[in-house]
């Protein structure tokens, strides 16, 4: 398995999207150009998970585990139900929880272990901030509520992998580029009450979800070559 092959598939998804959107205005083939890209990463750290061995097995299998439960997200909050439901929000908001817990998962299993201190820091923050979105964005109380409890998980993920820059069990290439598709993601997540509700705060901007997802993207992207440079399979 070639990893240019496979970034190069996503990149050409990634055009797809953008050009369904911005050209056609073609919803239905953004959004199967979107799901693709998600899929095609999960199937290349399934094949990935299936030819490790040891350490990296085990870390390449949080990831396709967490990339598999973001076709779920992705289904559910990109527009192709009802985002106005609880359900379809909720749903959403579920799977991307259990997305930061196996790449939490998968950064434990390589060896990184925040303090208690770190990890209360960052799920503080991070609960606190997703908590003001009630009062900038008029996101209601409910919502806010659930959205800050998977803020903690996001913030769990994210400290695992900003502590995992000093895991020498991984190699240098692999933490970095781990940290920043944590980081990524993290920036991303941010700006998804922004796309949801940002309308009714009187925050329009054209085309911002497009934009965002391929951020999303390049996130997992990075998550999936952080497997890639930590070893290479078995034959």
């Amino acid at each position: 398995m070639n990893p240019a092959t496979i970034f190069g598939t996503i990149a050409l998804l990634g055009l797809a999207a953008v050009w369904g959107e911005l050209v056609l205005e073609n919803f239905p083939l953004t959004s199967a150009a979107k799901l693709l890209q998600t899929a095609t990463l999960t199937w290349a750290m399934k094949i990935w998970w299936d030819r490790s061995q040891g350490l990296a097995r085990r870390y390449a299998g949080g990831l396709a585990l967490g990339l598999a439960f973001s076709i779920a997200g992705d289904f559910f909050l990109m527009g192709m139900l009802d985002r106005a439901s609880r359900l379809v929000l909720g749903l959403g908001v579920l799977s991307f929880a259990f997305t930061q817990i196996f790449y939490t998962r998968a950064l434990r299993a390589a060896g990184t272990r925040p303090s208690f201190l770190a990890l209360s820091a960052f799920s503080a923050a991070f609960f606190l901030l997703a908590m003001g979105n009630h009062w900038t964005l008029a996101v209601p109380i409910d919502l806010t509520i659930g959205s800050a409890i998977y803020s903690v998980f996001l913030g769990v993920m994210a400290c695992h992998a900003t502590v995992g820059l000093r895991n020498e069990n991984l190699p240098w290439d692999s933490r970095r580029v781990a940290a920043a598709g944590a980081w990524i993601f993290v920036a991303t997540d941010a700006l998804l009450p922004l796309i949801l509700f940002g309308e009714g705060a009187g925050i329009a901007l054209p085309h911002l979800g497009l934009w965002v997802y391929q951020a999303y993207i390049v996130s997992q992207c990075l998550f999936t070559l952080s497997a890639f440079e930590l070893q290479s399979p078995k034959a």
